[in-house]
């Protein structure tokens, strides 16, 4: 009698517990599912980032001299992205999908043996069906939609468009379908790594097929214009002088030649070998890129794109419909080409730089004959127009003065002393030259022309492009010993760190050149790169307000140079660097500093104008120009 009542009283404590397991775990997942949209919402919130911890980083215009850089940033965000959305459709397929009903058949819920499983029985019992759990997994998708399009929108930028919607759908459905395995038992989620293998082995070669087809053993069969200095010096005054209209209005009209001039220009200071050319059309503009990679790959070099865009500018707004598009041997399907046009406008509008400047455009409209563009002067930023006019060269008299420092300073390399000493040696035979050129002539244009000539020897070679030739090959290999040679405190990387920026203020403007400078730490803080360095920082800032006090008025002009040609100490041009954080990875500096703009890095940026105030050749006290970051 009592080992009956036992073997009564054992199925019957079994049955509470699964019971209580099926009640309590449906309930401890809709808890946690609350807890993870919560904690993505204040994610969000916290960051103020449009595409937040879910979205894919926004392509800054610059990146597009640099693409390896943000297709790398974009894949990492692209894999976090599809984390994220996979926890939430497991846990939202657990939360609606969790199995209810009484007890029936052998077997425990979870797992697989004989005719099913515990789970799958039990949902049978209770009436449900194959129609109520589709209806389930129905449910399930819906919530997990609803839940993505919210999370990609607030608080994470707003709307957000359907090919945005791509990851997190990818992402839901791997998470829903991880779930609904694990709910059928081991045995199901066994299959469920086997068929997860053969999809990657899929796309993996899906993706090398594309990356064959995509490349090209030559370029495309065009030969872009030769833009010579005086065709840049055209263009820069096309560009910069535009046609006044009345309501503070201003309009451009670029000509097909002058459209293939300025692509052309574009091209010459593009990282990696390339050309480009552009016919005009009735709203329309066909289009043709070839970019040589630095390192052929077997089945070719060539990055060839052929296509064909409407595009127009209406109210600050841009349109970009590609009507086709080949890349290397593939010719993107028509049913993509839509959805690829949103995201290039996206991707456009997503850079505050760009969207601030095509806010400014009332309308831009293509034509056969030209590109007409009306925009409101007020709203064009300064160091467009004064970015522009560096691409497109410099003036004639600028060139000539630049290549008479340029010669002078390459006939005194070869006595060169090495270290700190050089670089003082170098500095002060220029302006010795400037202040011999001032007598009787304008010391600003002298001492931009030594600047300029000093930042192609000791910044970088590049800088030339952006002025003119100034130098044979023969001068520029003599030239050499300068970059060899020359240190600043003991480091060759400041003296081009110093020198890029001073060249870039020369060119475009102090505020231009802070931000390349802080554009470049912010790069070097990514992945593969050297680390934020806010030492590097320190000696662009200095390079810019060296250039910016030479160049002032003529009055700090003259003062620059009686100070500077008869040799000068280091601490006048540029303060010890001592204890400034570098090599920072981006984790760390967002954690550790808030990132840029944070308060830990505003505080060591107000560290470094301190700083600056002791070089008493910089005359920061003078010119009141400081935190211009």
């Amino acid at each position: 009698m009592q080992s009956k009542v036992q073997s009564d009283i054992q199925p019957n404590a079994s049955w509470s517990l699964s019971s209580a397991l099926l009640r309590h775990g449906r309930l401890l997942a809709w808890g946690a599912l609350a807890g993870y949209v919560l904690l993505l919402g204040a994610i969000g919130i916290v960051r103020h980032s449009p595409g937040g911890v879910v979205g894919l980083p926004p392509l800054q215009l610059r990146l597009l001299f640099a693409p390896e850089e943000w297709l790398v940033r974009a894949a990492l965000a692209a894999v976090g992205q599809l984390a994220v959305f996979t926890v939430l459709g497991f846990l939202v397929h657990v939360a609606i999908c969790w199995p209810t009903g009484k007890r029936g058949g052998e077997g425990k819920p979870g797992e697989e043996g004989g005719r099913g499983s515990g789970a799958k029985r039990v949902q049978d019992r209770s009436g449900e069906g194959l129609l109520g759990s589709w209806r389930r997994r129905l449910a399930a998708l819906a919530v997990g939609g609803a839940l993505a399009v919210l999370l990609s929108g607030w608080p994470f930028g707003g709307a957000v468009s359907a090919f945005a919607l791509v990851v997190p759908v990818c992402g839901l459905l791997l998470g829903g379908s991880i779930a609904a395995h694990a709910l059928r038992g081991r045995w199901a989620m066994l299959r469920l790594a086997g068929k997860l293998a053969a999809v990657g082995v899929l796309a993996g070669a899906a993706t090398g097929v594309l990356a064959y087809l995509a490349l090209e053993n030559i370029p495309l069969p065009f030969e872009p214009p030769e833009v010579t200095p005086t065709e840049k010096r055209r263009l820069s005054h096309l560009v910069t002088h535009a046609q006044p209209m009345p309501g503070n209005r201003e309009h451009l009209r670029w000509s097909q030649h002058d459209v293939e001039g300025l692509l052309a220009t574009a091209m010459e200071h593009a990282p990696m070998e390339g050309k480009a050319r552009a016919d005009l059309g009735q709203d329309a503009v066909a289009g043709e890129l070839s970019v040589a990679l630095p390192r052929p790959v077997p089945w070719g070099r060539y990055f060839n794109v052929r296509g064909v865009f409407r595009i127009a500018v209406d109210s600050g707004r841009l349109r970009l419909e590609p009507l086709q598009l080949q890349v290397g041997r593939v010719r993107v399907p028509t049913l993509l080409l839509r959805p690829l046009g949103q995201v290039a406008v996206a991707v456009v509008h997503a850079d505050p730089y760009a969207r601030d400047t095509l806010a400014s455009i009332d309308r831009l409209h293509v034509t056969p004959e030209a590109v007409d563009m009306t925009y409101r002067t007020g709203q064009f930023r300064d160091d467009l127009v004064a970015a522009l006019r560096a691409h497109l060269g410099e003036p004639d008299e600028v060139v000539q003065a630049t290549a008479v420092y340029y010669r002078h300073l390459v006939g005194r390399a070869e006595p060169l002393p090495r270290g700190d000493e050089g670089f003082v040696a170098a500095v002060s035979s220029a302006f010795a030259l400037a202040e011999e050129r001032s007598v009787g002539g304008d010391p600003v244009a002298e001492n931009r022309a030594a600047i300029l000539a000093l930042a192609i020897l000791l910044g970088h070679s590049r800088v030339e492009s952006f002025i003119g030739t100034v130098g044979t090959e023969e001068l520029r290999r003599a030239g050499r010993v300068y970059l060899a040679r020359a240190r600043l405190r003991g480091r060759r990387d400041w003296v081009q760190h110093f020198f890029v920026s001073a060249g870039l203020t020369v060119l475009t403007s102090p505020a231009a050149s802070n931000g390349v400078g802080l554009l470049k730490e912010e790069i070097d803080a990514g992945p593969g790169g050297s680390g934020f360095s806010f030492a590097d920082l320190l000696a662009d800032r200095a390079g810019t307000e060296f250039a910016r006090t030479a160049t002032r008025n003529p009055a700090a002009a003259r003062r620059m140079q009686r100070r500077l040609a008869g040799g000068f100490a280091i601490d006048d041009v540029f303060p010890p660097a001592a204890g400034l954080p570098e090599g920072i990875p981006d984790a760390r500096l967002q954690a550790e500093y808030g990132g840029v703009g944070g308060p830990k890095f505003r505080a060591i940026l107000d560290d470094i104008e301190r700083r600056l105030l002791t070089c008493a050749a910089l005359e920061l006290g003078q010119s009141g120009a400081r935190q211009v970051w």
